[in-house]
């Protein structure tokens, strides 16, 4: 008895561990190489700027070279416009356990 409730248990580890994978890992190092992802400026009135790199000058990146981040501000519209500027991610097929990373 005390044999299949250990074999039972480490089947079960073995079934439902919780093993982490990484799908998606991006630092934003260079954001011209964010081929996969979905940018969509839907500002009313649309203004004249959109996601841009990082600028060090205007504050720097948690990690990674200083402007190692995706920025998008005001000028993404005009005046008093609304700002609705989306930055959407490859689709990625998600389990429980996966991890998604924004790290450099």
């Amino acid at each position: 008895m005390k044999t299949k409730l250990l074999s039972l248990l480490a089947f079960g580890a073995l079934v439902f561990g919780n093993a982490q994978t990484t799908l998606l890992s991006e630092g934003f190092a260079d954001i011209t190489t964010l081929t996969n992802w979905t940018k969509a400026n839907q500002s009313a009135p649309v203004g004249v700027t959109g996601w841009f790199q990082g600028n060090a000058t205007v504050f720097t990146a948690q990690a990674g070279a200083t402007n190692s981040y995706i920025g998008a501000n005001f000028n993404n519209t005009a005046g008093s416009g609304t700002i609705s500027n989306w930055l959407i991610t490859p689709q990625l097929l998600l389990q429980d356990g996966d991890v998604v990373k924004f790290l450099d």
